[in-house]
């Protein structure tokens, strides 16, 4: 069995265990027994969202030396092999600070670039990855980009919505990591 379904077998039961205690002492809920079941609750809940949203990290960068703004020390990183951010808001501006600096550096200046870099062919399907972040943003795979926010907006988000499915980054948060770089 995987870790996740052990930690949710672990909450399910926990939940349970309350539950019996109430029936069999016929007792209130203790405000201490109410934070465990809303905790448990919140927990089982952010379980079905994406990794990189759960993470506040919606480029799903790995685990690096990078002393990012708002980065989760790694001794306290609870994934073990991906970045979190306190906030949504500084994961972003993190794959706007990464790519922005391959453009500038001229490390990565296509779309086509970024993502082979980005999204490597052993760990994904790099050529669907490219047509759908193309095809999301309307940037061809062998433009050469712009490191402006125009451009970094567009890819930015259509890289956002392949790593973790649409409706989770909005355009706020977009702005707001744009606005921290």
């Amino acid at each position: 069995m995987s870790k996740k379904n052990w930690i949710i077998l672990g909450c399910t039961i926990a939940i349970l265990v309350i539950g019996i205690m109430l029936y069999l002492n016929r007792a209130k809920v203790s405000e201490v027994q109410k934070s465990v079941i809303e905790g448990v609750k919140k927990f089982a809940a952010d379980m079905t969202k994406p990794r990189g949203i759960r993470n506040n990290n919606p480029g799903n960068l790995r685990i690096s030396n990078n002393a990012w703004k708002g980065k989760i020390p790694k001794d306290q990183n609870s994934d073990g092999s991906f970045e979190q951010f306190s906030e949504m808001k500084w994961g972003v501006r993190a794959m706007f600070v990464l790519i922005r600096n391959w453009i500038n550096k001229g490390t990565a200046t296509t779309l086509r670039a970024v993502v082979n870099r980005y999204a490597p062919a052993n760990e994904n399907n790099t050529e669907r990855y490219i047509d759908f972040v193309s095809d999301r943003s309307g940037i061809k795979p062998d433009e050469i980009l712009s490191a402006d926010e125009t451009t970094l907006k567009k890819l930015i988000s259509a890289m956002i919505i392949k790593e973790n499915g649409d409706g989770h980054v909005n355009d706020n948060h977009i702005n707001e990591g744009w606005n921290l770089t």
